[in-house]
């Protein structure tokens, strides 16, 4: 080959490069690896308590995460319901400076120093959150906050939630799940109400839930899940997949598919 064929080549290869598409593949790389899984602390997470108690187990006893990095996609759904928290949270605190409203948005922090809800205390705040651990049940977790009925007095447990359409269209009741995550942070909290706030990811249209925990939801589903883990792990028994305590058995393909412990999962198989 002589160098003006070689250079012909070249030209041709360069034609069909495309900048754009170029940038776009690098960013892409970029978000995924700014954004690679890291392992959970070895806690109960109430996110985590209404789905497959062997993943709950697998948190608990520190098993190593799968780290495959995620999409790009992935990571800005969850970038996009952070940020929406963080705004919907900001508007309803704006109703502690305008005259009008009942509500009072309460800092989790100051109301934990302030009640002292059993084995509770604050870790951090972050932005509008605070991370908050309960040493009885060993729950660790963020809490979106907590809103008062200066009315009444009542306080309320605040949990947003943001969904794509089609989810948000589905359901009109509270999810399986998130009542049992809601319970974890009424057992931390010493607060039986909560209010849950569905957002539309995709139009930003609202609606709510609304939830009164009793002491029977308590039992089940915090005291027995924790309970049976514990026992799992005190006698070296792994859980069976998405075995139920005293609850319905939830959806397993949605729990199995965005798993962080497939691969230790795997080595165990069904039972």
């Amino acid at each position: 080959m002589n160098l003006n064929d070689l250079a012909k080549m070249v030209n041709k290869a360069n034609e069909k490069r495309n900048p754009a598409q170029e940038l776009l593949r690098d960013f892409n790389k970029v978000v995924s690896m700014e954004n690679k899984p890291t392992q959970p602390t070895p806690n109960f997470k109430p996110s985590m308590m209404g789905g497959c108690l062997r993943r709950l187990y697998f948190c608990k006893i520190g098993e190593e995460v799968d780290y495959s990095l995620p999409t790009p996609e992935l990571v800005g759904i969850g970038e996009s319901g952070t940020d929406r928290h963080e705004r919907i949270q900001r508007y309803l605190a704006k109703m502690n400076e305008l005259e009008g409203f009942k509500w009072k948005w309460v800092d989790v922090g100051e109301y934990v120093k302030k009640y002292k809800p059993e084995g509770t205390s604050v870790i951090k705040q972050v932005g509008m959150e605070t991370k908050l651990y309960n040493e009885i049940f060993d729950l660790s977790f963020m809490c979106d906050g907590v809103i008062q009925d200066t009315e009444t007095g009542q306080y309320y447990i605040v949990e947003i939630k943001t969904e794509t359409s089609f989810k948000y269209q589905s359901h009109d009741d509270i999810y399986a799940d998130h009542e049992i995550q809601a319970t974890c942070y009424s057992v931390a909290l010493g607060i039986d109400k909560v209010i849950f706030i569905y957002e539309n990811r995709d139009l930003c249209n609202k609606k709510v839930g609304y939830l009164e925990i009793t002491d029977e939801m308590k039992q089940q589903n915090v005291v027995d899940r924790v309970e049976y883990v514990n026992n799992c792990i005190k006698e070296n028994k792994i859980p069976h997949k998405s075995i139920s305590v005293n609850t319905k058995v939830l959806n397993e393909d949605k729990h199995c598919k965005w798993c962080d412990y497939k691969k230790s999962c795997k080595k165990w198989g069904e039972s």
